[in-house]
């Protein structure tokens, strides 16, 4: 199964969440002895998030990847990828279509405890949290009207044992324990920026919630920092447009078009320029020029390999979804 956008989001995106999409060469060969398409019979694998670190047993560790199956669409599950075999080892059904057929939304994210995924579907979110294996060990759901006139899942991340959910709408964040009990709520304003989703960095004992405009809709960008272990002190601040990360402890604004700056913990611009501490993006290794779709939605470097999520669009017969690319091993064909 396929998944297709239309070019206007392409190009929306670009212009508004950055590095989140990135062009992939079509005409680029499918499977080289560096690049593995990552394929299930009869299901569409996607998404992903990092599992378990590496062991004995998995020397690259493995990864969590939303799955569609081809025959029943809608119709969700969860695979596990063995990051050093680049195989299938496992799979969960999440469970079928909601009755309505709304597929709804669904994000992944790790925190200590395992891989929690949240999903938005016929009037309620529901947040599920998995085992080895995979295997689901607790599910709850949440009313979505307990949660806003509208609610919209817009962003997902997983701190220690709390759950961070983010409504699209309002932004506003919703902190959970594992069980499902809310513990706290910020109502951080703005609107987010479409297509993308809400980005949420783990910075000391803050999350930072950011992709999003300011109310006045000036072009730049308003960021907000909330304790997640216990209610607290709302932060924000307006920043320049750009995209904010956390590296090693540090929290980065890359300006657009402009130079990389530290931010402070008051979360405004402190210091001089400095060199960009991420890692080249993997379309600067040549030996994964093998990934094919029209464009990117997700990438990560992990255990010295490019993980990569592509999507096609616009007539596109390319070969998309997971791939994972090992810069190391040599480009010719199998």
């Amino acid at each position: 199964m396929k998944r297709t956008f239309l070019m206007s989001a392409i190009l929306v995106g670009a212009a508004s969440v950055g590095a989140a999409a990135h062009a992939v060469s079509p005409a680029a060969p499918l499977t080289t002895m560096a690049v593995r398409h990552i394929e299930a019979q009869g299901r569409s694998i996607g998404d992903f998030v990092v599992d378990a670190e590496p062991s004995p047993a998995y020397p690259k560790g493995t990864l969590l990847a939303k799955t569609w199956d081809v025959a029943v669409p809608g119709t969700l599950g969860i695979s596990r990828v063995d990051l050093a075999t680049r195989s299938v080892i496992g799979y969960v059904a999440l469970g079928p279509p909601p009755p309505d057929g709304e597929q709804g939304s669904t994000l992944l994210a790790r925190g200590t405890s395992g891989v929690v995924v949240a999903t938005k579907g016929s009037g309620a979110l529901t947040l599920t949290w998995l085992a080895d294996g995979p295997a689901i060990r607790a599910r709850v759901a949440i009313l979505a009207s307990n949660l806003g006139r509208s609610f919209e899942l817009f962003g997902l991340a997983a701190f220690d044992r709390r759950v961070i959910v983010v409504d699209g709408n309002s932004g506003t964040a919703f902190v959970f324990e594992e069980g499902g009990k809310l513990v706290a709520k910020y109502a951080c304003g703005g609107g987010f920026y479409h297509p993308g989703m809400a980005t949420i960095e783990h910075w000391g004992d803050l999350a930072v919630l950011t992709n999003l405009g300011t109310e006045e809709g000036d072009g730049r960008s308003l960021v907000c920092a909330f304790r997640v272990d216990r209610p607290g002190r709302l932060q924000r601040q307006t920043l320049p447009h750009g995209d904010l990360f956390a590296l090693a402890g540090n929290l980065y604004l890359a300006q657009w078009d402009a130079d990389i700056r530290r931010v402070g913990a008051d979360l405004r611009l402190t210091g001089d320029a400095v060199a960009d501490p991420r890692p080249a993006p993997w379309q600067k290794e040549p030996a994964c020029q093998g990934i094919t779709g029209t464009s990117s939605l997700h990438s990560s470097r992990v255990s010295g390999l490019w993980v990569v999520d592509t999507f096609d669009c616009c007539g596109d017969q390319s070969p998309s979804g997971l791939f994972i690319c090992d810069p190391e091993a040599s480009a010719s064909h199998r």
